[in-house]
């Protein structure tokens, strides 16, 4: 996987050379892959609100890291930009049944991150009763889980945004 966002983000780099109109989104796109991809998963902190939700933010990044590279790769090939060293099946992809399968996967992290919103109200009163040291693993669970949003709300955003355009192109 690891391998595929780095040929992902190469590709995205060299296009951003050939068309300079994609400049901003693209680096915006590299920057977040590679915070995402910077991320570690911290250990389970003894509190089940915290663990859940933790688990629940891995599962968004694994979405989001699987997502995000078709999503850009879809939208440079619609384009006409040539996509090097991307599996074909990817490269292709430029039609509506195309765009509808990439955007169920986007409709799947919408709703993980719905479920982490509503076990947040949850985390505040878990944390109250915490043991001192639950309390400090608690904290790089919370850090783990704002990281992951940060990235992935913003890089959903701009893959509604980018769905959006190829779909009004493709009708």
């Amino acid at each position: 996987m690891k391998r595929f966002i780095i040929t992902a983000i190469a590709v995205l780099t060299a296009a951003i050379a050939v068309n300079a109109q994609n400049t901003e989104w693209c680096d915006k796109y590299i920057d977040n892959m590679e915070k995402l991809q910077g991320l570690k998963q911290p250990k389970d902190c003894g509190i089940q609100a915290i663990d859940n939700a933790v688990a629940t933010s891995k599962e968004i990044a694994d979405i989001t890291a699987k997502t995000s590279p078709l999503v850009k790769v879809l939208y440079l090939s619609d384009c006409g930009l040539t996509v090097q060293g991307i599996n074909d099946d990817i490269t292709s992809m430029s039609t509506l049944p195309d765009i509808a399968t990439v955007s169920k996967d986007i409709f799947e992290l919408a709703d993980k991150i719905k479920v982490l919103s509503e076990s947040m109200k949850n985390i505040e009163d878990a944390a109250k009763s915490a043991k001192p040291m639950q309390a400090l693993k608690a904290t790089a669970c919370v850090k783990y889980i704002t990281d992951v949003l940060s990235v992935t709300v913003s890089d959903s955003a701009l893959n509604v945004g980018l769905i959006n355009e190829l779909t009004q192109k493709s009708e």
